[in-house]
């Protein structure tokens, strides 16, 4: 069974926007925590982290579906966003924003 956003992926048709409002997630995720540890991900290599959500947005976007991402961040920016900033910026994602709390 797919997570309830990749089934509404997998059916739309001309948009969807994925939309995240939390500053933070799990922050004693090994991944999150090797990045504070300086290791990056490498573009060359996407199969050492590239995953099911990536291959459902690339999948949306070869039909034409026009995925947008938006972040609603606090300032200062934590580094949990920061690291997310990171990872999203070699995903299938092309559409991405992000908007102080503030001014969204």
């Amino acid at each position: 069974m797919q997570p309830p956003a990749r089934n509404a992926l997998a059916r739309a048709q001309q948009s969807a926007a994925h939309l995240e409002l939390r500053d933070s997630y799990m922050l004693d995720d090994p991944e999150f925590l090797a990045w504070q540890q300086g290791k990056r991900l490498d573009p060359a290599d996407r199969s050492s982290w590239w995953g099911g959500w990536h291959d459902a947005v690339s999948a949306a976007t070869a039909r034409g579906v026009v995925v947008r991402r938006v972040r609603i961040v606090s300032e200062p920016i934590s580094d949990y966003v920061r690291y997310q900033y990171d990872c999203t910026s070699c995903t299938a994602t092309p559409r991405r924003r992000r908007r102080p709390r503030r001014g969204a």
